[in-house]
Order: C-alpha cells, then sequence, then structure tokens
C-alpha cells in the first residue's frame, strides 16, 4: 500500500494529544462531510467529585452551538450518562446524535436502539 498517513488518523502530539494544525487542517470547512466524536466526562466536562455536578458549562454550550451550525458535520456525544440526561442538556442541538450509556442506547432524535 501506499506510504502516506492513514487519512482517518488524527497525526499525534508528542503529548498524545492530537496535532491542533492538523485537527484544523482536517475539520476545515467545506473540504468535504465529517463526523466528530465527543465523549462528555473528562472530555467535553471535566470530572466532578459527583456525577451530577459535571453539567455543561456555557463554555461547552458556546462551542457545541458552533458545531450544530457546521452543516459538513455530523457530531455525536459519547457518553456513559443515561439518554434522560443527553437529551435533557444536549437535545437542544438538532443536528447531534447522542449515544447514552457507551453504545448501550442511542438517544438521538427521540429514537432508542437496544441491543437485545
Amino acid at each position: 500500500g501506499g506510504g502516506g498517513p492513514n487519512p482517518l488518523m488524527l497525526p499525534m502530539a508528542a503529548d498524545a494529544r492530537p496535532d491542533a494544525p492538523a485537527v484544523a487542517t482536517l475539520f476545515a470547512r467545506g473540504v468535504s462531510q465529517k463526523a466528530l466524536f465527543l465523549d462528555y466526562d473528562g472530555t467535553l466536562r471535566n470530572f466532578e467529585a459527583s456525577p451530577e455536578l459535571a453539567e455543561p458549562t456555557s463554555e461547552v454550550h458556546r462551542l457545541l452551538s458552533a458545531l450544530n451550525q457546521r452543516e459538513d458535520l455530523l457530531v455525536h456525544i459519547v457518553s456513559g450518562r443515561d439518554a434522560r440526561f443527553l437529551r435533557c442538556h444536549f437535545g437542544c442541538y438538532e443536528r447531534f446524535v447522542l449515544v447514552a450509556e457507551h453504545e448501550r442506547r442511542v438517544a438521538g432524535r427521540f429514537q432508542v436502539w437496544r441491543d437485545d
């Protein structure tokens, strides 16, 4: 196979975080349709001593609102939280797919999927 980088993998910086310029290029507007998967606890929101204290901040909502306006992005929020929490806090973002209980249930658009 060719020697180029895998287009599905983000280049990682030395500190094991995605390389910011590479991410910016990959997610540039208009390049193509993209899917973005975001974890909630520990990624979008810092861990708290008690999970009920870890509600989305105004900064998180500003970021998600901007992502929701991007027609070239299909944003997924993946969480160990239940569907009720995700719908309550993220149901206003009509273009998002909400994945509850770490893939056991899909909470987006009033549709619940279960692996019976």
